[in-house]
């Protein structure tokens, strides 16, 4: 079903006005919103009743183009399997004028209660979300959460949750954890000695094309946080340079880990378009 249409503005694209891959992420947040509300189960009315509303705990995305500023991408959310706790929901984010495809990603969204426990969602909107299930045509790739290893001495980015980076339960937001993501892979790039600047020119590098994370518990406001990874360049192993990966975990106050990834990186044109190759 059409859940969502989102003008890119001014402020949400990057390098080459192509809109930032952690606001496709929260793009995904906005649809299951919408998604619960066409279900009966808003998620004001779970907050205010002291729920977590639809927390993401495993996601699978891929990324063939990009958007850029002035389109319109549109999203699509179909319900793959429901439990009496959560729900796995495919979304297609398409451009709206002419249907061109930006990407898939599956999410697996579970509703907590306040101690972070798993919360029946209520059983009417259950039963719409099973009579709404329906096929999609997938996520191209097969990373997997656990391939995240990020090594015996992987860079790292320490950070304190603030203000602007919280949603209305008090956790960490979505979209922040791939914004600080892509703030730890940065830095890294600069201490190798060439930055994301300096490595883009007519097309730009680092742009994800492929993820796969899971979530085992948010980080909540004020927290000490540690975004570890390791890069590994393709060519290293044999393979394609401009497909380097990137294994990345967050590590809270207590040293355990509170989200663990791969993202699998491509180089795209100011048109939005993956390239093989590029300066």
């Amino acid at each position: 079903m059409d859940l969502v249409e989102h003008d890119v503005r001014f402020g949400e694209v990057g390098p080459g006005r192509l809109l930032h891959h952690a606001r496709l992420f929260h793009l995904l947040v906005v649809a299951a919103e919408a998604l619960c509300e066409r279900v009966g189960d808003p998620f004001p009315a779970a907050v205010a009743a002291g729920r977590i509303p639809y927390a993401p705990v495993d996601v699978r995305a891929s990324f063939v183009r990009y958007p850029r500023h002035g389109e319109t991408v549109a999203v699509e959310g179909t319900p793959l399997s429901v439990g009496e706790s959560s729900v796995t929901v495919g979304y297609t984010l398409r451009r709206a004028d002419d249907d061109a495809r930006f990407g898939t990603a599956t999410v697996a969204h579970v509703t907590l209660d306040e101690a972070w426990r798993p919360s029946p969602i209520p059983g009417d909107a259950r039963e719409r979300l099973r009579d709404a299930v329906g096929a999609f045509p997938g996520v191209a790739h097969e990373l997997e959460p656990d391939d995240a290893d990020v090594g015996a001495s992987p860079f790292t980015r320490r950070t304190t949750v603030r203000s602007p980076q919280i949603e209305a339960v008090g956790a960490g937001y979505f979209e922040e954890y791939f914004r600080e993501i892509a703030m730890a892979l940065e830095e890294r790039l600069e201490r190798r000695g060439r930055s994301l600047g300096e490595r883009s020119g007519p097309t730009y590098p680092y742009v994800p094309t492929a993820a796969a994370f899971e979530f085992r518990r948010p980080v909540a406001f004020e927290d000490e946080v540690a975004v570890e990874g390791r890069l590994v360049e393709a060519a290293d192993a044999g393979g394609d340079a401009d497909r380097p990966r990137g294994h990345y975990r967050f590590r809270g106050e207590d040293w355990t880990t509170r989200l663990r990834g791969v993202v699998e990186y491509g180089r795209f044109d100011a048109d939005g378009r993956r390239v093989d190759r590029g300066p």
